[in-house]
């Protein structure tokens, strides 16, 4: 994948594994996925009414927020996270948008250095 897609979200100068990627990539989804449901899906459902913004990102947001989180217990298992930052990451994933800021701590991942 190239870095137009990513934006600033494209971790530079780091070669990423494609576990880590892959968990890069889904943190990106997953925030983008909860500011669209609670940000545009929801009131047009109250608003407009039309469930259907809320049925058509529903599923994948639920999908994407549980891929998230058994990423985030892999590595705490794995002994590449802390408690402290597991529990950082659990909790990001309630918050819309939240998955931003843990994205964080998965480019330290990247870079090598103690998160």
């Amino acid at each position: 994948m190239d870095g137009a897609f990513f934006g600033p979200y494209l971790v530079e100068n780091s070669i990423m594994s494609p576990l880590l990627r892959l968990f890069h990539f889904t943190a990106i989804l997953e925030g983008w996925s909860s500011l669209l449901l609670i940000l545009v899906a929801v009131p047009l459902k109250y608003l407009a009414d039309w469930e259907m913004g809320v049925k058509a990102l529903g599923m994948p947001h639920g999908v994407l927020f549980i891929a998230f989180n058994l990423f985030v217990a892999l590595y705490f298992f794995r002994g590449k996270l802390s408690f402290k930052q597991s529990a950082w990451g659990f909790i990001s994933s309630i918050f819309p948008g939240g998955t931003f800021l843990f994205d964080r701590t998965i480019k330290k991942l990247a870079d090598g250095v103690d998160a």
